[in-house]
């Protein structure tokens, strides 16, 4: 049993979804399902912070430590970008991919 609570996130333009999931005994199980409108009225990190707050408010109901959270948002949401990188990166990998990002 190496990692007993997940919670996978998945957003949407107009809600979300929080599953929390237990390893018993190699059986996954739900433990706990919240579903919730996002209002497209608001900005973009008062939606956020509402995520945030329900994640918190699931992981102190069923006292989970160190949960794996799995994040999902639809694609044409996110930006895709390939990178390749020289070999001398290798010692400065975070600040390069920081770079990149920006």
């Amino acid at each position: 049993m190496i990692f007993p609570h997940s919670i996978g996130v998945y957003i949407e333009s107009d809600r979300a979804s929080i599953v929390l999931v237990k390893l018993h005994f190699r059986t996954l199980r739900v433990v706990e399902q919240k579903f919730f409108p996002l209002s497209s009225e608001k900005k973009m990190d008062e939606r956020v912070k509402e995520i945030k707050h329900a994640l918190k408010e699931v992981i102190q109901k069923h006292r989970v430590a160190d949960p794996i959270i799995y994040l999902g948002i639809p694609r044409a949401h996110s930006i895709l970008k390939f990178i390749d990188f020289p070999v001398s990166v290798k010692e400065n990998l975070r600040e390069t991919i920081a770079y990149e990002m920006e």
